[in-house]
This record gives C-alpha cells, sequence and structure tokens, in this order.
C-alpha cells in the first residue's frame, strides 16, 4: 500500500551494536547464499553512529553470572574465550585488542542479550572510594 504522503518511509536509527549484528547476518545470508544464488542481500550498510559506537568501545563488561554457572549455558569456543578475558576492568577496546576475534562486539552484545554480561559505563565500572 503506497504512502499516503510523497515522502519516502524512513527506518528506525540503529545502534552501533545493532549495526554490527545486521551486518554479521548479511554476511551470514551471503555465504550460504552462494555465487549466483537468487537471494537479495542489502549491499549499503546503515549510517553508522559514532558516538554510539565510541560509547560502546569503552564500556567495561562485567560477568553477571557465577563463574561455576558459565557450564551450564550452550556457549561457542569464541563465547568462553571472551569471557575469559571480561575481568570488570577491561573495557570492550582493551578485550578486542586482546583477541583474535572479528565478531568481539555481536559475541559481547549476544552474551549480554543472554544474561551472561553486563555492559556497563566507564562510569559505573570505576571503584568508589
Amino acid at each position: 500500500m503506497p504512502n499516503d504522503n510523497d515522502d519516502p518511509p524512513t527506518l528506525p536509527k540503529l545502534t552501533a551494536s545493532a549495526d554490527a549484528m545486521a551486518a554479521e547476518v548479511r554476511a551470514r545470508i551471503s555465504e550460504r547464499a552462494g555465487p549466483g544464488s537468487p537471494v537479495s542481500v542489502a549491499t549499503t550498510p546503515a549510517p553508522i553512529d559514532y558516538a554510539d559506537m565510541a560509547a560502546l568501545l569503552a564500556r567495561v563488561p562485567r560477568l553477571v553470572i557465577e563463574p561455576d554457572d558459565i557450564a551450564e549455558f550452550r556457549l561457542d569456543d569464541a563465547s568462553r574465550a571472551l569471557i575469559a578475558h571480561v575481568d570488570g576492568r577491561a573495557s570492550v577496546v582493551e578485550i578486542a585488542g586482546r583477541l583474535d576475534q572479528p565478531n568481539v562486539l555481536s559475541t559481547l552484545v549476544q552474551l549480554e542479550q543472554r544474561g551472561i554480561i553486563s555492559l556497563a559505563s566507564v562510569d559505573a565500572a570505576l571503584p568508589t572510594d
């Protein structure tokens, strides 16, 4: 059904983490489709909000669950390796620098969505006296 006005429909603004996850999904669809497939994949990524990205990179992940409870979650090797670097002091950018993984941001977001970690702000991670 066409719009009542002549303006094109607008898409909601994506956060940096959602944009990273969307890019990863597009890449997976493209890989599965293979060459010559009729599957259409958007080639123009959504605009990046650099302020959101900088804020995400500065956040400090903290483990929300007890370390002994990690075994109860079905986690892949990349998630387990990432969790091993979550110490409540290192920022996302510091952890990403330590790991040789291309999808650190999306893995962090997935772990947060599953309730395994929390991405606290930098201020919340600083010790108080």
